[in-house]
């Protein structure tokens, strides 16, 4: 069973690792993406992929601050909800709309996946109030 470690010897995953590995992913695949959208798309196809990379970049900052918060703040339950709810967040939203974008966003009830992730990545920021 995989679960957030709290310095307790538990062997459980370190959340902060966890959290910046995701952070380094979605950055590289954020300017990827971009480089990708700036290159290929034109028109309203262009303008919701640079929304996507927008908010695919921006939480990919945040995330990997939030990271380093984790590591200071020895596992902070609100800061580690905050930076999960962030990556799932940023994963739905910018993922649904580059899916949609790309003409391959499957059918059916899939389409309440970006503003799910939309409110995942608000609840992630309220987190990170306390």
């Amino acid at each position: 069973v995989v679960h957030w470690s709290d310095d307790d010897g538990s062997g459980g995953l370190d959340a902060s690792i966890v959290l910046r590995r995701c952070a380094a992913c979605l950055g590289a695949s954020g300017i990827m993406l971009g480089a990708y959208g700036g290159h290929k798309l034109s028109g309203g196809a262009l303008e919701r992929w640079r929304t996507a990379v927008l908010y695919h970049l921006v939480h990919a900052t945040a995330i990997l601050g939030l990271s380093a918060s984790i590591k200071k703040k020895k596992q902070n339950k609100a800061l580690v909800a905050s930076g999960s709810l962030l990556t799932i967040g940023t994963l739905c939203f910018s993922g649904s709309l580059y899916l949609k974008t790309l003409g391959m966003f499957p059918k059916g009830g899939f389409g309440l996946i970006t503003p799910i992730g939309g409110m995942c990545m608000i609840a992630g920021w309220a987190c990170a109030v306390f």
